[in-house]
């Protein structure tokens, strides 16, 4: 484009004999060609891009031979930029898609837990107004999925009462709504983009006492609920680790297995009664005199973890007394029945002479333990 002067004449072809003249006076002419806008012009690197999820990314030089017209157009001065359409995809970039006009590079930030295939678009446009704007050129996005970790908490420490659960026909106790909110995903996932995973709690020991329980604690995933199988006659506190896992898979740098949250089980100390055996029934000549056997095997005073002080009592339930029915005319010390020692455990007694018959006794045995929580 520009001006252009000329200077024009006609001629004929009769010449100049005899002073004629053949040309005629020049005349001057400008023809001016007006500068029309050429839409600039590039080249797509790749029309099929794939990405991972959640990730900022791009594609150096994903625009190339960019040219503020086509070639041969004389447009020098002129700047380029580019825009690009996202259309329905646009909730998937928390910024961009954008392309640089000088270097081409793509450049974006995808949205989390969005994945799939993006048809985008992109055109060239520059300052020289008019037809300042290309074609647009389609491309595609592929974004990947990357499994992201599985998500719960839990409703806090548990407590429960030595023995709780073991006489239930499972054996167990069972504590409902102790794992809440359980996903497969991200607890900000709230497209529940990975809610077709299965998933399943894993409950290791951490600290403490290991042996308040019979078997590690298991959670059930379809409600949460933790369940619990006590070891009998044993309190304590132990300190466990809960983790979730989804069978999504760790490709592309994900995640498959949340991490652990801890929670403290405290069995609660219950007094439980003493155990102790006895050697049988006992058979004495009438007026053998003293008697003194063990009789009463303490096999503990109630569980492994008490200490406690065991008192051993003899009590007459019915009598057959030859010479009155009395128990008292059997025994020296009269009106009492024998006596067990705590210590030994020795059935002890003195026989008064001329005295035989039967007694049907019962043995008790108490401790100190107290009644508290249900306690015996």
């Amino acid at each position: 484009y520009g001006s252009a002067n000329f200077t024009v004449v006609a001629q004929d072809s009769l010449g100049t004999d005899n002073g004629g003249v053949d040309a005629s006076d020049p005349a001057n002419i400008t023809i001016t060609v007006l500068f029309v806008n050429q839409p600039p012009v590039f080249d797509l690197a790749n029309t099929s891009l794939f990405e991972h999820e959640g990730v900022a990314g791009g594609v150096s030089g994903f625009a190339s031979n960019i040219s503020m017209g086509p070639v041969g157009s004389n447009e020098v001065g002129q700047n380029v930029s580019f825009e690009v359409e996202s259309g329905m995809f646009a909730s998937w970039f928390v910024s961009g898609p954008s392309v640089d006009g000088v270097t081409g590079d793509l450049s974006y930030e995808l949205a989390p837990f969005v994945n799939g295939v993006a048809e985008l678009r992109v055109r060239a446009v520059d300052d020289g107004g008019g037809a300042n704007k290309s074609e647009w050129n389609n491309f595609s996005l592929t974004v990947l999925p990357v499994n992201d970790a599985p998500s719960f908490v839990l409703s806090g420490n548990v407590t429960v009462f030595e023995n709780e659960g073991l006489d239930s026909g499972d054996g167990a106790l069972f504590v409902e709504g102790f794992a809440l909110s359980v996903g497969a995903g991200a607890a900000s996932d709230a497209l529940g983009t990975e809610s077709d995973q299965r998933t399943t709690f894993d409950v290791s020991f951490v600290s403490g006492d290991s042996f308040i329980v019979s078997e590690a604690p298991s959670v059930n995933v379809s409600d949460g609920t933790l369940i619990l199988k006590l070891a009998r006659n044993r309190f304590g506190v132990a300190t466990f680790g809960v983790r979730l896992l989804d069978d999504g898979g760790v490709e592309r740098g994900g995640v498959n297995v949340s991490d652990a949250r801890l929670f403290v089980l405290n069995v609660t100390y219950v007094n439980q009664p003493p155990v102790f055996s006895i050697a049988g029934n006992v058979s004495v000549i009438q007026d053998s005199g003293y008697y003194s056997q063990p009789f009463v095997n303490l096999t503990d005073s109630g569980s492994p973890d008490e200490d406690q002080v065991v008192s051993l009592s003899v009590v007459v339930l019915e009598s057959d007394v030859v010479g009155g029915n009395n128990v008292a005319n059997l025994f020296e010390a009269r009106g009492q029945a024998p006596d067990i020692d705590d210590a030994s455990g020795n059935l002890t007694f003195t026989l008064l002479e001329g005295w035989y018959g039967d007694l049907l006794v019962r043995v008790d045995a108490a401790d100190n333990g107290g009644t508290d929580n249900g306690g015996v």
